[in-house]
Protein backbone atom coordinates (compact mmCIF):
# COMPACT_ATOMS: atom_id res chain seq x y z
CA UNK A 1 0.00 0.00 0.00
CA UNK A 2 1.75 2.83 -1.28
CA UNK A 3 1.49 6.62 -0.08
CA UNK A 4 3.22 8.49 -2.88
CA UNK A 5 2.43 7.95 -5.67
CA UNK A 6 2.37 10.93 -8.68
CA UNK A 7 3.22 13.60 -5.71
CA UNK A 8 5.58 15.71 -6.93
CA UNK A 9 8.59 16.60 -4.46
CA UNK A 10 8.36 19.63 -2.45
CA UNK A 11 8.35 20.49 1.46
CA UNK A 12 5.03 19.89 2.57
CA UNK A 13 3.55 22.26 4.96
CA UNK A 14 1.60 20.93 8.18
CA UNK A 15 -1.64 21.54 6.93
CA UNK A 16 -0.95 19.43 3.90
CA UNK A 17 1.09 16.61 6.22
CA UNK A 18 -2.40 15.68 7.45
CA UNK A 19 -3.74 14.27 4.11
CA UNK A 20 -0.57 12.72 3.13
CA UNK A 21 -0.99 11.01 6.31
CA UNK A 22 -4.85 10.12 5.93
CA UNK A 23 -3.82 8.13 3.40
CA UNK A 24 -2.08 5.39 4.79
CA UNK A 25 -4.02 5.41 7.89
CA UNK A 26 -7.63 5.26 6.51
CA UNK A 27 -7.36 2.98 3.76
CA UNK A 28 -8.36 0.13 5.80
CA UNK A 29 -11.06 1.80 8.10
CA UNK A 30 -12.69 3.85 5.65
CA UNK A 31 -13.25 0.74 3.93
CA UNK A 32 -14.38 -1.37 6.70
CA UNK A 33 -16.88 1.87 8.15
CA UNK A 34 -18.43 4.36 6.13
CA UNK A 35 -18.88 6.42 8.70
CA UNK A 36 -15.51 6.88 9.61
CA UNK A 37 -12.74 5.13 11.88
CA UNK A 38 -13.47 5.81 15.75
CA UNK A 39 -10.51 7.36 17.30
CA UNK A 40 -10.88 7.68 21.06
CA UNK A 41 -8.35 10.02 22.85
CA UNK A 42 -8.48 7.70 26.15
CA UNK A 43 -7.51 4.40 26.06
CA UNK A 44 -10.70 1.73 26.77
CA UNK A 45 -9.82 -0.63 29.58
CA UNK A 46 -10.71 -4.24 30.72
CA UNK A 47 -12.28 -4.80 34.03
CA UNK A 48 -13.42 -8.56 35.25
CA UNK A 49 -12.94 -9.50 31.72
CA UNK A 50 -15.75 -6.66 30.36
CA UNK A 51 -14.23 -3.52 27.66
CA UNK A 52 -15.30 -0.35 28.89
CA UNK A 53 -15.02 2.86 26.34
CA UNK A 54 -15.24 6.73 26.68
CA UNK A 55 -18.97 6.43 26.99
CA UNK A 56 -19.38 10.08 25.26
CA UNK A 57 -17.05 9.81 22.34
CA UNK A 58 -18.61 6.48 21.75
CA UNK A 59 -22.02 8.28 21.25
CA UNK A 60 -20.83 10.89 19.03
CA UNK A 61 -19.11 8.15 16.66
CA UNK A 62 -22.61 6.92 16.70
CA UNK A 63 -24.52 10.13 16.45
CA UNK A 64 -26.84 8.92 19.84
CA UNK A 65 -27.36 11.74 22.23
CA UNK A 66 -25.60 11.27 25.69
CA UNK A 67 -26.30 13.04 29.00
CA UNK A 68 -25.11 12.51 32.73
CA UNK A 69 -27.08 12.97 35.65
CA UNK A 70 -24.24 13.47 38.11
CA UNK A 71 -26.70 12.47 41.29
CA UNK A 72 -27.71 9.03 39.96
CA UNK A 73 -23.97 8.45 38.53
CA UNK A 74 -25.75 7.25 34.94
CA UNK A 75 -25.53 8.14 31.73
CA UNK A 76 -28.66 7.95 29.20
CA UNK A 77 -28.62 7.57 25.97
CA UNK A 78 -30.41 8.06 22.53
CA UNK A 79 -30.50 6.60 19.43
CA UNK A 80 -31.81 5.24 16.49
CA UNK A 81 -35.62 5.91 18.63
CA UNK A 82 -34.96 4.39 21.93
CA UNK A 83 -33.38 5.15 25.52
CA UNK A 84 -30.98 2.94 27.25
CA UNK A 85 -30.26 4.14 30.87
CA UNK A 86 -27.09 2.48 32.64
CA UNK A 87 -25.89 3.67 36.22
CA UNK A 88 -22.64 2.71 38.37
CA UNK A 89 -24.36 0.62 40.57
CA UNK A 90 -25.08 -1.71 38.00
CA UNK A 91 -21.63 -2.07 37.47
CA UNK A 92 -22.10 -0.83 33.61
CA UNK A 93 -20.51 2.53 33.97
CA UNK A 94 -17.33 3.53 35.52
CA UNK A 95 -15.52 6.72 36.53
CA UNK A 96 -11.83 7.17 35.15
CA UNK A 97 -10.16 10.43 35.22
CA UNK A 98 -13.34 12.45 35.20
CA UNK A 99 -14.58 10.67 32.01
CA UNK A 100 -17.45 8.31 32.46
CA UNK A 101 -16.90 5.06 30.94
CA UNK A 102 -19.48 2.83 29.48
CA UNK A 103 -19.41 -1.36 29.46
CA UNK A 104 -19.23 -1.75 25.68
CA UNK A 105 -21.10 -5.34 25.61
CA UNK A 106 -24.23 -3.57 27.44
CA UNK A 107 -24.11 -1.05 24.38
CA UNK A 108 -23.60 -3.23 22.09
CA UNK A 109 -26.39 -5.76 23.73
CA UNK A 110 -28.98 -2.57 24.05
CA UNK A 111 -28.73 -1.52 20.53
CA UNK A 112 -28.32 -4.82 18.64
CA UNK A 113 -24.86 -4.78 17.90
CA UNK A 114 -22.42 -6.70 17.59
CA UNK A 115 -19.66 -7.34 19.56
CA UNK A 116 -16.70 -9.61 19.44
CA UNK A 117 -13.18 -9.93 21.08
CA UNK A 118 -9.64 -10.69 19.78
CA UNK A 119 -7.54 -11.84 22.31
CA UNK A 120 -4.54 -11.89 21.12
CA UNK A 121 -4.28 -8.44 19.86
CA UNK A 122 -6.55 -6.82 22.32
CA UNK A 123 -9.17 -5.33 19.90
CA UNK A 124 -12.67 -5.65 20.12
CA UNK A 125 -15.16 -5.09 17.07
CA UNK A 126 -18.12 -3.02 17.50
CA UNK A 127 -20.68 -3.64 14.57
CA UNK A 128 -20.59 -5.78 11.68
CA UNK A 129 -17.55 -6.00 9.35
CA UNK A 130 -18.03 -4.19 5.75
CA UNK A 131 -21.89 -2.33 7.39
CA UNK A 132 -22.06 1.27 7.82
CA UNK A 133 -21.47 0.33 11.60
CA UNK A 134 -18.39 -1.26 12.32
CA UNK A 135 -15.26 -0.57 14.29
CA UNK A 136 -12.24 -1.79 15.41
CA UNK A 137 -10.90 -0.85 19.19
CA UNK A 138 -7.64 -1.50 20.39
CA UNK A 139 -7.58 -1.49 24.48
CA UNK A 140 -5.24 -1.22 26.68
CA UNK A 141 -2.79 1.10 24.71
CA UNK A 142 -0.56 3.79 26.65
CA UNK A 143 1.06 6.85 25.43
CA UNK A 144 4.70 5.60 25.86
CA UNK A 145 7.09 8.39 26.87
CA UNK A 146 9.96 9.72 25.31
CA UNK A 147 12.94 7.13 24.53
CA UNK A 148 15.86 7.81 26.51
CA UNK A 149 19.63 8.80 24.85
CA UNK A 150 18.05 10.63 21.33
CA UNK A 151 19.94 13.13 19.98
CA UNK A 152 19.02 16.87 19.51
CA UNK A 153 17.49 15.87 15.91
CA UNK A 154 15.67 12.88 17.08
CA UNK A 155 14.01 14.29 20.20
CA UNK A 156 12.87 17.21 18.02
CA UNK A 157 11.19 14.72 15.41
CA UNK A 158 10.08 12.38 17.91
CA UNK A 159 8.13 15.73 19.78
CA UNK A 160 6.95 16.70 16.73
CA UNK A 161 5.26 13.89 15.47
CA UNK A 162 4.10 12.14 18.82
CA UNK A 163 2.52 15.50 20.47
CA UNK A 164 -1.05 14.50 20.82
CA UNK A 165 -2.47 17.87 19.91
CA UNK A 166 -0.80 17.99 16.69
CA UNK A 167 -2.48 17.66 13.27
CA UNK A 168 0.62 16.94 11.71
CA UNK A 169 -0.15 13.17 11.09
CA UNK A 170 -3.94 12.79 10.91
CA UNK A 171 -6.55 14.62 13.03
CA UNK A 172 -7.60 12.30 16.09
CA UNK A 173 -5.05 9.19 15.45
CA UNK A 174 -2.57 8.99 18.36
CA UNK A 175 0.75 7.67 17.43
CA UNK A 176 3.51 6.08 18.52
CA UNK A 177 6.73 7.58 17.29
CA UNK A 178 9.52 3.91 16.77
CA UNK A 179 13.26 3.80 15.21
CA UNK A 180 14.14 7.95 14.73
CA UNK A 181 17.23 6.86 12.67
CA UNK A 182 19.24 10.45 11.47
CA UNK A 183 21.79 10.48 9.00
CA UNK A 184 23.18 13.96 7.97
CA UNK A 185 20.26 15.89 7.16
CA UNK A 186 17.38 13.42 6.63
CA UNK A 187 15.42 10.69 8.56
CA UNK A 188 13.52 7.59 8.82
CA UNK A 189 11.00 7.69 11.22
CA UNK A 190 8.63 4.55 11.94
CA UNK A 191 5.03 5.17 13.16
CA UNK A 192 2.48 2.94 14.97
CA UNK A 193 -0.95 3.85 15.53
CA UNK A 194 -2.20 3.27 19.05
CA UNK A 195 -6.00 4.16 19.05
CA UNK A 196 -6.69 2.97 15.78
CA UNK A 197 -6.45 -0.68 14.20
CA UNK A 198 -4.43 -0.25 10.45
CA UNK A 199 -1.02 -0.71 9.39
CA UNK A 200 2.42 0.98 11.08
CA UNK A 201 3.83 3.30 8.57
CA UNK A 202 7.21 4.94 8.03
CA UNK A 203 8.11 8.60 6.73
CA UNK A 204 10.82 9.99 5.24
CA UNK A 205 11.90 13.55 6.32
CA UNK A 206 14.99 16.38 5.86
CA UNK A 207 16.03 19.47 7.19
CA UNK A 208 16.05 22.24 5.88
CA UNK A 209 17.08 25.66 7.16
CA UNK A 210 16.29 24.12 10.81
CA UNK A 211 13.43 22.87 10.23
CA UNK A 212 12.10 18.70 9.52
CA UNK A 213 10.07 18.71 6.65
CA UNK A 214 8.32 15.37 5.37
CA UNK A 215 9.37 13.69 2.05
CA UNK A 216 7.37 10.67 2.22
CA UNK A 217 5.39 8.78 4.15
CA UNK A 218 3.33 5.27 4.04
CA UNK A 219 3.27 1.63 4.68
CA UNK A 220 6.09 1.74 1.29
CA UNK A 221 7.95 4.76 1.22
CA UNK A 222 10.22 3.72 -1.73
CA UNK A 223 7.52 2.14 -3.75
CA UNK A 224 7.70 4.61 -6.33
CA UNK A 225 11.54 4.03 -7.33
CA UNK A 226 12.30 7.96 -6.12
CA UNK A 227 15.68 8.70 -4.26
CA UNK A 228 13.95 12.58 -3.07
CA UNK A 229 17.98 13.52 -3.76
CA UNK A 230 19.40 11.65 -0.98
CA UNK A 231 23.02 10.65 -1.70
CA UNK A 232 23.29 6.72 -1.80
CA UNK A 233 25.39 6.53 1.18
CA UNK A 234 22.93 7.92 3.16
CA UNK A 235 20.26 5.72 1.66
CA UNK A 236 22.28 2.87 2.70
CA UNK A 237 22.72 3.97 6.10
CA UNK A 238 19.15 4.59 6.73
CA UNK A 239 17.90 1.29 5.48
CA UNK A 240 15.87 2.69 1.84
CA UNK A 241 18.91 2.11 -0.31
CA UNK A 242 16.54 0.34 -2.92
CA UNK A 243 15.34 3.91 -4.04
CA UNK A 244 17.47 4.20 -7.19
Amino acid sequence: MALQGSMKRRLLRPSRLALVFASAFFLMSAARCQRGPLFLTRAPFLKDSRVFVPARELCEWLGATIQWESGRSAITVAWRGQRREWSRQSGAVLIRGGAAYLRLRDAADAFGERLSWRKNEAIADFGTPGEDLYTAIPVGWKRPGRPAGLSADQKMIWHWLSRPRSKRVVPGVIVEVRDVHVVDRWARVGIHPLNCVTDDAEVLLEKREGTWRILAGGTDICSDGRNYGIPIRVRRRLGVCYCR
